[in-house]
């Protein structure tokens, strides 16, 4: 355990090494360059260019109409506060951008034409048109249909680009079914069958919510500067005209959307005082046609008017009676659709039938909450916090808004008591003339009564007019979205080839890091180095030779010099020992033991020193065949008494190189080197010998 630590504190990481040897993988890095250039060409040769196109716009950030209402009764409908911030919020509303794709017809199915590699989009010029009535089935929105032109009057059609066998021949203009859709497909006038003969067309019928939703996410809107109430709108595509027209169709909708929340007020008031006007018409005209009779029918002359004074007092606690009961009855019914309504359409702004100024700013809170709520439907769920906090601003505007209506109904309906009993006194006063005198003054009281109070309502119809006709938009277009607004997006040339090759270096440069990182072959003495603290005495390279014995018989070679270099190396190690013996072995076989053992023992032979391998390998003995020499009698005889050193000692071919081979294989080997006649062999031999050097089997 202590030493796998020690080794592991001594290890180091060359980085450097790293990329030299990560330099041996050239070809990788040429095969990846090859490869990356052919997909950059293919990008750049098949990608659909995308341009991007824009709009300005011009928003009032503070009120949309101030001191308007100064000039013109009525004008108060329209002040409303319009916030920046709010109306680049309400710009991405869904049912905003649901109305834009509704009135845009050419949205609703997308044609293409479909080549071998790259598909193109058909955008108001396919020669393909697709109608049908009612859509039954959803289940055809966004599914691709491709269509072949076979002749003037025919075409097929299947769900599928390669596949014919599911094609279907039918009659151009011939109600066919569509996944449970009767629909008709047709070829437009002013295109030729020929033209498209063999070609391969397809369409789509796009779910007009799902798109909105797309627009919606896709639509850029940026303050031009900080600060600065000028937005740009754009969008980014690969057909112009079609960004174009979006843009241009979302600010004609977004203008008209804008006029028409901000006539709703006005709107909802010329509704409520036109119910009363044609709810009066009626008693007027009778009250006139009563006046008519009673001057045709009576002479004038001989009625003593005595009371004709009395008429204008009661007129006007008429019309006071009647204000007030006819604003008892708009708060009455604002207080029900208070409690009970979910959006502005039935609120009134009371400021043209004399209501307060207080209840005039909550109404248009009121409204403007509920115009945030609308915007927001469809942008979050309802477990949303800002649903969750509008939602409840709502509910505390309403009860504030109640209590306030309550109040003003109390205090009408005791004006209006008060207002009852001095009418009892005045006709009780009436009640004393003569019976014509008084049956007239009733009739002319009725009708002028009657009379100032349609002019009364004519003239808040036409206020509430003025401001309706006088509201201007709060958008000013400074910019439609033309061709002057189209600017070149991708793809980038330049920008495509040099991502994809350092794209390619990265992932091979990585891929080759990572294989040498975990690469754990010794493969030079630096690997060794980095992991043990055993010194490293020489390197040996493969012998490619045809004898094994390479010292003796090629003492030129790198091999026969690196031996020369262990053997001294050992010299140093053994501090000048004249005897001394020499272990060798290997972790597997076939690493190269025996052929060390061979060419270290005649490095040595060739100083002089008389040298002796034992070949302790007593599983597999083959060092003998080296030597040409036999294995009769060995080691094993040796060490169960059947033989002495001089009978196991044989002498090579070769100067000072003595061999004592393994023998016959015993069963029990291991049981034989751990005796003690193996420490009497070792005695005779370093007695015999200036250098021993056992051949042992591998540990694994």
């Amino acid at each position: 355990m202590s030493l796998k630590g020690d080794i592991d504190k001594d290890q180091s990481f060359d980085y450097k090494l790293i990329v030299i040897k990560a330099l041996s993988y050239w070809y990788l890095f040429l095969i990846a360059l090859m490869i990356s250039g052919a997909y950059a060409w293919y990008s750049v040769r098949y990608t659909i260019p995308t341009y991007r196109v824009t709009a300005r716009i011009l928003l009032k950030d503070e009120y949309s109409s101030w001191g308007q209402e100064y000039f013109l009764s009525g004008l108060e409908l329209v002040s409303a506060r319009n916030r920046l911030v709010n109306e680049v919020g309400a710009i991405r509303s869904f049912p905003l951008m649901r109305k834009v794709i509704q009135e845009l017809p050419e949205f609703k199915v997308s044609y293409y034409w479909v080549g071998d590699i790259k598909t193109t989009e058909f955008y108001k010029n396919s020669p393909l048109f697709v109608r049908w009535d009612t859509i039954v089935s959803p289940e055809v929105y966004g599914r691709t249909m491709y269509v072949k032109v076979l002749s003037a009057g025919k075409f097929s059609i299947s769900p599928s680009k390669d596949n014919d066998g599911e094609a279907i021949e039918y009659n151009f203009e011939e109600p066919i079914d569509l996944n449970g859709n009767k629909v008709t497909i047709g070829l437009k006038e002013r295109y030729t069958a020929k033209a498209f003969e063999d070609k391969l067309l397809a369409f789509k019928i796009n779910n007009l919510d799902q798109m909105a939703i797309a627009f919606q996410g896709g639509l850029g809107i940026n303050p031009e500067q900080k600060e600065s109430s000028i937005l740009v709108l754009s969008r980014s595509g690969t057909c112009i005209e079609k960004e174009m027209d979006f843009i241009n169709k979302f600010i004609e909708v977004y203008i008209t959307d804008g006029l028409e929340k901000n006539n709703l007020i006005a709107t909802n008031v010329m509704s409520f005082v036109d119910d009363r006007i044609n709810d009066l018409l009626d008693t007027l005209i009778l009250a006139e046609g009563d006046l008519e009779r009673f001057k045709s029918q009576s002479n004038l002359d001989r009625v003593d008017l005595q009371g004709e004074q009395l008429i204008p007092q009661i007129a006007k606690l008429e019309k006071e009676r009647i204000d007030l009961e006819f604003n008892l009855n708009y708060f009455q019914q604002l207080i029900e659709y208070t409690k009970e309504g979910n959006d502005a359409r039935g609120i009134v702004i009371p400021d043209f039938i004399d209501g307060s100024n207080v209840l005039f700013g909550m109404l248009q809170s009121l409204v403007e909450l509920y115009g945030e709520k609308m915007q927001l439907k469809y942008d979050v769920t309802t477990t949303n916090d800002n649903w969750i906090r509008l939602n409840e601003k709502i509910r505390v505007a309403k009860d504030m808004l109640a209590v306030n209506l309550e109040s003003m109904v109390e205090r009408a309906n005791a004006n209006l008591a008060l207002i009852k009993k001095e009418i009892q006194f005045i006709e009780f006063k009436l009640g004393h003339n003569p019976s014509v005198e008084r049956n007239y003054l009733n009739i002319q009281r009725e009708y002028k009564l009657n009379n100032d109070l349609y002019t009364y309502l004519l003239t808040k119809k036409a206020e509430a007019s003025i401001a309706k006709g006088s509201k201007v938009s709060n958008v000013t277009v400074l910019d439609w979205a033309t061709m002057y607004r189209v600017s070149y997006v991708g793809s980038n040339t330049g920008n495509i080839y040099v991502k994809s090759m350092l794209s390619s270096f990265v992932i091979v440069g990585l891929l080759v890091f990572l294989l040498e990182y975990f690469n754990e072959r010794i493969r030079d003495e630096n690997d060794i180095a980095s992991c043990t603290n055993i010194p490293v005495l020489s390197l040996i390279g493969h012998n490619v030779a045809d004898s094994d014995i390479v010292v003796i018989k090629k003492p030129k070679s790198l091999i026969a010099e690196s031996f020369r270099s262990l053997r001294t190396s050992i010299s140093y190690l053994v501090e000048g020992k004249e005897h001394f013996c020499i272990m060798i072995s290997s972790s597997v076989s076939r690493e190269g033991k025996t052929f060390c053992t061979i060419n270290l023992a005649s490095a040595f032979a060739i100083l002089g020193k008389r040298t002796v391998i034992l070949g302790a390998d007593m599983r597999k003995p083959k060092i003998f065949q080296d030597f040409e020499l036999a294995n009769e009698v060995g080691m094993s005889n040796y060490l169960i008494g059947k033989a002495g050193l001089d009978e196991i000692t044989q002498a090579t071919h070769h100067d000072n190189i003595f061999l004592v081979s393994a023998g016959p294989v015993p069963p029990n080997p291991s049981e034989l080197i751990g005796s003690h006649k193996m420490n009497e062999l070792m005695k005779e031999l370093k007695a015999n010998f200036d250098i021993i050097i056992i051949d042992t089997p591998p540990l694994g």
